[in-house]
């Protein structure tokens, strides 16, 4: 059995803080649109809510995703000047 590691569980410690700036970076999704869901889901169905639930949340990873994107090309633009 192989013995449990914290460095294979978490990866990278560098990739690993990059991540938690991009998470901090998108930030809550508190734009007008996402705050209409959020007022709306309590009258919505069950089955509307849960979709309104996803869709907040594929937000949140798509606004990581870009932070994280945006992080990685203003690394190669500092590497390009040096």
């Amino acid at each position: 059995m192989e013995e449990f590691s914290l460095d294979k569980l978490l990866g990278d410690p560098a990739e690993l803080a990059g991540l938690v700036a991009a998470a901090r970076e998108a930030g809550p999704a508190d734009d007008a649109q996402s705050a209409l869901l959020q007022a709306l889901r309590p009258l919505l169905e069950p089955d509307l809510q849960e979709k309104v639930d996803r869709a907040a949340r594929a937000l949140r990873l798509a606004r990581m995703a870009g932070a994280v994107l945006r992080g990685e090309s203003e690394e190669k633009e500092g590497e390009a000047h040096v």
